[in-house]
């Protein structure tokens, strides 16, 4: 009986150690696949920021366009005065926000 029980161990032994390296394998590919995830959604918050940005500045440039297409180009000169030179006119008010939002 007691050879037996000595043949037993070493397998015993080899059973626990083959568990606990896939326990620490399972706990390193969990923690991977959470890190990968958490950089997953940095990344398309930033491309969300970034097509945001693509979508005004394409609103910006159709509006100067429209602006060059135009044939008067009273409304190019209008625009150009307002934004580059801060010119308004005679009867207009200007409200400055100064909450900076």
């Amino acid at each position: 009986m007691r050879r037996n029980n000595r043949k037993k161990e070493p397998q015993n032994r080899k059973s626990i150690i083959l568990r606990l390296m896939l326990l620490a394998f399972s706990a390193y590919c969990i923690y991977s696949i959470s890190s990968y995830a958490v950089e997953l959604i940095k990344t398309k918050q930033e491309q969300e920021e970034y097509n945001k940005q693509i979508n005004e500045s394409q609103l910006t440039i159709d509006e100067l366009n429209h602006l060059l297409d135009s044939e008067d180009n009273s409304e190019l000169v209008e625009h150009a005065a307002r934004d580059k030179l801060g010119y308004v006119y005679s009867y207009e008010q200007v409200y400055t926000d100064i909450s900076n939002n």
